[in-house]
């Protein structure tokens, strides 16, 4: 009976964590506005999950099977892909690809579709998150199956993460957790569980996508040959979670002659211009003795086609995505990725810049817009970090005397080139070269020129026949009214320093309705204060954790892997020297208070020209200190308690809590919210009950 409740508690710990990853993926993949907000799905996992513990009445697991299937079919079936398009003009942050208008029913139609949908969600965790609680509180050694509990959810997670490294779909994700739920359900009520399995298979089948599509660690792709435009024939274009995102593009020397007699014949490019109208060559007719090129974000291969047709000596091709990589060697036709001279670097860009010992000629910036994709725990913001002022520091620093950043990117809000220029401008001393290029060969966008030597960089404009007027034509000279980038506020895509509303108003709403039901939930007669406050210190802290641990390691999915990791072993480990030592109460509270004094005395920016082993054991034992010992308490409160079904719902409801007080970073910049963290943390030793605050025993 004990090994058969070991079973059970890991399983549903390992259903737990792999459902809520594959949820996030899988929501924050095929609707776009939750590729900025899709840390409010894994929010509701929360709260679905306590309200269950709180409900007396018992929920089966068949409805969680159910709901899982209602909520894939919608998915699958694109019920909700009007979402992005309603809810657009409402909110605080840019999302690509969207409307600027929409009416007040519009937008009350999109935030409507938002909440059912978080409900369901909330509705497929409820009864697993009430099976887990009475698992692990009707038990006498709570501390061993807490321990299997943590241990499995990482189980769930690298399983997760390996489904997404061999390019498996979320979709096939749902129907094994939806199998491994039917394990737990007795068998002579599993019936109407496979019917709903078979209904979940059926969707999937009936909308697989026509045309090729790979789910990358990152995110979605698919491939598909469309016509690029009047002049050029059919390329190939790489979707990012059903967007347009980039077209691989055959701009050979003999084919871009062709394409220029083309233009000119029709009138739709003068012969001063013509020469201008590939944005992947500027760079090298600015540098046509460029010997040396970094590439970041080098996607499909048009940036490192372009250095090749160039001649420059050797390319660095930074790219985060292996996938987007793979499409590129190919379907580019010129292919680029074979050649000797191009170096394939799978990495953020940030961390590969901080630890490139090369100088370049050209550092290209392309199109770096992650603006699409999700993540798997929290928002990843991959090209956020790319595009502060810190960041543009260390791209000076590698840079060779008279060398050039180029950077280019849509612009579609004055604002946001605003913010592009001005922390340009802090980096490097000067305002940088901006104008807009419409290419008929490449698309169009935003330039950014910064150099090291701006005065250089003024003679190699002039140098160029034709190159000054051409932009003098399109010269853009933005206002300084709004906030620079930093890694403390790096928000690209927000318009002002403030939480933004759709944010606040899901989060709002999601309490509401659970607190209104509170009577109903036994919430009121079984609230444990302590855990709450314990929970939302946890991941509050756990959010700002992961950022400063991808600035110390990149921002990849890698790093967050081993970074939670890190986290759920560092808790486990907490349990084991709970069993070992039973640590006062007291002890591990000024140890706790004492860690976060050192987080806001010591900037991560310190340890970031430390040695990779060092940065290691920075990363493990300083910033995941507060977390150690915050694990320690909560182990010790939750083994003591008569109700530790109330306590892990408790938690789970301040880990709810916790996860919407991080968009105090939108506001205030993430730095901020170790003080948030302290006073959450401050507030559950006050509510810890008397005899534990006046003993001090655990």
């Amino acid at each position: 009976m004990h090994s058969g409740k070991i079973v059970r508690v890991s399983l549903i710990s390992f259903i737990l964590l792999f459902l809520e990853l594959l949820f996030i993926r899988l929501v924050g993949t095929e609707i776009r506005i939750f590729a900025y907000v899709s840390n409010l799905v894994l929010l509701t996992v929360f709260i679905g999950s306590s309200a269950g513990i709180f409900i007396k009445r018992r929920l089966s697991l068949e409805s969680s099977v159910v709901c899982m299937t209602l909520l894939t079919g919608g998915i699958a079936f694109h019920v909700f892909s009007d979402i992005t398009t309603l809810v657009a003009p409402f909110s605080d942050s840019f999302i690509w690809y969207s409307n600027t208008t929409a009416t007040m029913v519009q937008i009350t139609w999109g935030i409507t579709q938002i909440l059912f949908l978080f409900f369901v969600i909330s509705l497929v965790f409820a009864p697993i998150g009430q099976y887990l609680g009475e698992v692990l509180s009707g038990n006498k050694h709570p501390v061993i199956f807490y321990s299997m509990n943590l241990i499995f959810s990482v189980i769930g997670m690298w399983v997760f993460y390996l489904f997404s490294f061999v390019n498996i779909s979320p979709y096939v994700g749902i129907l094994v957790a939806e199998l491994l739920i039917i394990v737990l359900i007795p068998s002579e009520k599993r019936r109407t569980s496979l019917i709903f399995v078979g209904i979940t298979l059926l969707c999937v089948l009936v909308s697989m996508p026509k045309t090729i599509t790979v789910w990358s660690p990152y995110q979605k792709l698919s491939v598909e040959a469309e016509k690029y435009n009047d002049i050029m024939p059919n390329q190939k274009t790489i979707s990012v979670n059903n967007v347009g995102y980039m077209s691989i593009l055959d701009l050979s020397k003999q084919n871009t002659d062709r394409y220029k007699i083309q233009l000119i014949a029709h009138n739709i490019v003068s012969p001063s211009e013509i020469n201008f109208q590939n944005l992947y060559d500027v760079p090298y007719l600015l540098k046509p003795e460029a010997r040396d090129a970094l590439i970041i974000g080098v996607g499909g291969g048009n940036d490192a086609a372009a250095a090749l047709r160039a001649s420059v000596r050797r390319v660095d091709a930074v790219e985060i995505d292996p996938q987007i990589i793979a499409l590129g060697t190919q379907y580019h036709p010129e292919h680029p990725y074979t050649d000797k001279r191009v170096h394939i670097v799978i990495d953020d860009g940030r961390s590969f810049i901080r630890k490139s010992k090369e100088r370049y000629d050209v550092i290209v910036m392309g199109f770096v817009d992650s603006h699409t994709t999700n993540s798997t725990m929290t928002n990843i913001q991959l090209d956020n970090y790319l595009y502060t002022v810190e960041s543009f520091r260390e791209v000076k620093n590698i840079l060779k005397a008279d060398g050039i950043l180029y950077l280019f990117i849509d612009v579609p809000r004055v604002w946001m080139g605003e913010r592009l220029q001005q922390t340009l401008t802090a980096a490097f001393g000067q305002k940088p070269l901006v104008f807009s290029l419409d290419s008929y060969f490449s698309g169009g966008g935003t330039v950014f020129i910064a150099g090291k030597d701006q005065n250089k960089l003024q003679e190699d404009v002039l140098r160029v026949s034709g190159l000054k007027q051409f932009i003098d034509k399109r010269k853009i000279s933005y206002d300084n009214r709004t906030n620079i980038l930093t890694d403390d506020w790096p928000y690209l895509y927000l318009k002002n320093q403030h939480v933004p509303m759709l944010h606040v108003i899901i989060a709002c709403v999601l309490l509401a309705v659970f607190l209104l039901f509170g009577k109903r939930i036994s919430l009121y007669s079984q609230f444990h204060w302590t855990s709450f406050f314990l929970g939302a210190g946890f991941l509050l802290y756990e959010f700002q954790n992961i950022t400063k641990t991808s600035l110390l390691f990149g921002n990849t999915w890698i790093t967050n892997l081993y970074t939670i990791t890190g986290i759920l072993l560092l808790a486990l480990l907490a349990n084991m020297t709970y069993l070992k030592h039973r640590v006062p109460l007291w002890i591990s509270y000024v140890f706790l208070f004492l860690s976060f004094v050192l987080e806001v005395a010591i900037p991560t920016s310190y340890f970031s020209a430390l040695p990779y082993g060092w940065r290691v054991l920075v990363a493990i034992f300083f910033l995941n200190a507060p977390l150690f010992f915050s694990s320690l308490i909560f182990i010790s409160v939750f083994t003591r308690s008569t109700n530790r079904k109330s306590v892990l719902a408790s938690n789970f409801l301040g880990s709810f809590v916790g996860g919407v007080l991080s968009f105090l970073s939108y506001a205030f910049g993430l730095h901020a919210l170790l003080f948030v963290g302290m006073i959450l943390y401050g507030l559950s030793f006050l509510f810890l009950n008397r005899t534990i605050t006046r003993r001090f025993s655990p």
